[in-house]
């Protein structure tokens, strides 16, 4: 037997719903809810609609996942690439991009997970291709770099921001924690540098870059990139 979907209650008429709404709205249950927690139908409930004014202003959750992906590029700031030398531009930008996403961490941590094609995407991707080429990167080249600046940003984002297990509760993490200790008796050099190292680095944590930030990390990863990218430029 099919379930019926009750009619939205409604005390007093609302304003026509909007596609910033719906999309809002979207953000708004991953951040306090999981990304899991996501769905047409739930996202229909949450703003008082039938589902069919979800697919309506957004299409299929694919769609909108896109559309969220596009607000979040969209919030990103980025500097003027004039007043910056290509290199220090790639930095900053880096920097703003895990500012942005970081402000959504189920969401950043998703990010690979299917392909992104944004016009926000586009407007980031001619920004990036427009330094690059003017640090001196073209024809072949400037793919491969294109390519290594787009996923040493966004991939080393999608891995601090990696989610815990949607039932991880305090005593899971201290589980793990106390696992990874007693593990690294055996392993010499990590047990040597365990202070530095201990949730602190990949393979090594409890907690995911919200709780436990890899701030400084990313932005030695960042300086060896651009650093690299320097050496091999023809």
């Amino acid at each position: 037997m099919s379930s019926t979907i009750p009619a939205p209650e409604r005390n007093t008429p609302r304003q026509p719903l909007s596609r910033r709404e719906v999309i809002d709205a979207a953000i708004g249950i991953v951040d306090t809810q999981g990304f899991d927690a996501l769905s047409m139908r739930g996202l229909a409930q949450e703003l008082n609609v039938y589902p069919s004014a979800i697919y309506w202003h957004a299409g299929n959750k694919a769609q909108l996942l896109s559309l969220v992906y596009q607000r979040l590029m969209e919030d990103i700031q980025l500097p003027d690439p004039e007043t910056l030398s290509w290199d220090e531009w790639i930095l900053t930008s880096a920097s703003a991009v895990r500012t942005e996403f970081g402000k959504h961490p189920d969401l950043a941590a998703r990010w690979g997970s299917q392909l992104q094609v944004t016009s926000s995407g586009l407007e980031f991707a001619e920004q990036v291709l427009k330094v690059l080429s003017r640090g001196g990167f073209s024809d072949v080249q400037l793919p491969l770099a294109y390519n290594t600046v787009s996923a040493a940003i966004f991939g080393w984002i999608t891995a601090e921001f990696a989610t815990e297990p949607a039932d991880a509760e305090e005593e899971w993490r201290t589980y793990l924690e106390k696992h990874v200790s007693e593990s690294i008796t055996q392993l010499p050099t990590i047990n040597q540098h365990r202070n530095s190292l201990l949730n602190q680095a990949f393979s090594l944590r409890w907690e995911s870059g919200q709780k436990a930030p890899l701030k400084a990390s990313f932005e030695f990863s960042m300086r060896v990139m651009v650093e690299g990218l320097k050496r091999l430029k023809v």
